[in-house]
């Protein structure tokens, strides 16, 4: 019982850690979506800036550093941070027009891995 209790502590620590958008990133309040449903329209996404720092819509995103461990592309591994966008062909991510573009380079097997956080609040 001991171990249960100390667990779920530590979860619930972990949960209100990452919900105190220490980064000043805004969860979607899911709860008050209709539908339960959340739909981004990437509209103002030329205006976005470095790190998901500014721009309509913007906010409810957070970049992805580079992570070690496992191989890219497993779920454990980025290979590429999406802190700054991408101007070129390089990996990364590309504002595209109404859309994110993510790049991956390299031939045969996935050799670069990039990723985003998509922030939404389901509490309540």
């Amino acid at each position: 019982m001991k171990k249960f209790f100390t667990l779920r502590i530590l979860i619930l620590v972990f949960i209100l850690g990452l919900g105190g958008n220490s980064w000043g990133q805004t969860p979607v309040p899911m709860a008050t979506q209709p539908g339960l449903s959340y739909t981004e329209n990437f509209a103002d996404v030329a205006n976005w800036a470095n790190d998901f720092a500014a721009g309509i819509g913007a906010n409810r995103w957070k970049s992805y550093p580079i992570t070690a461990g496992g191989t890219a592309n497993d779920g454990k591994r980025t290979t590429k941070s999406s802190a700054a966008f991408a101007l070129t062909t390089s990996g990364g991510i590309q504002k595209g027009t109404g859309n994110l573009v993510f790049l991956s380079t390299g031939s045969g097997t996935p050799s670069e891995a990039v990723a985003a956080d998509i922030l939404l609040d389901f509490t309540s």
